[in-house]
């Protein structure tokens, strides 16, 4: 095998990344969250889909209807490598809540550039710096109130 990072080879380095090695039943936990997604929209509505730069980007919008409300951004996760925010509208439910915007950020993953993580992180940045331009406007809150992301897409909005 060819050599990797410092002393591992190549396979202990991917391995590393994916999580069936370590979470063989993650293909049930994300059925179930999609499972949980779909009855939250069923709640809500559907979002409301914005484009917040070139391409496929989207945030899902799961507006309260309240002028004033707090603003939540979420960053779903899926290893860089699967999942997209409808995957994750479960979570706009707790915190769409009682007088709350919830606002999903929809990512390319890394697979799209490559395994380069930067453009993952620059979506993020465009994501922020648009809803924190548009927030006054849209729902009179002069900012967001909280960012916060689930497993990988943790890590995504620090570098921010």
């Amino acid at each position: 095998m060819a050599a990797g990072f410092l002393d591992m080879d190549r396979r202990p380095l991917d391995d590393a990344y994916d999580q069936e090695i370590y979470a063989p039943n993650r293909h049930w936990w994300s059925s179930a969250g999609k499972a949980a997604s779909e009855r939250a929209r069923a709640v809500l509505g559907a979002p409301k889909r914005v484009a917040y730069g070139r391409g496929i980007r989207r945030l899902d919008i799961f507006d309260c209807g309240i002028k004033g409300a707090p603003v939540n951004v979420f960053v779903h996760g899926g290893a860089w490598r699967r999942n997209v925010a409808a995957d994750y509208a479960l979570q706009a439910e707790p915190r769409c809540g009682p007088a709350r915007i919830s606002v999903l950020i929809g990512l390319h993953q890394c697979r799209s550039g490559q395994g380069d993580l930067f453009p993952m992180y620059e979506q993020v940045r465009r994501a922020l710096a648009w809803i924190w331009n548009n927030a006054q406007k849209l729902w009179r809150q002069p900012r967001p109130a909280l960012c916060v992301g689930a497993f990988s897409g943790s890590h995504l909005p620090v570098w921010c």
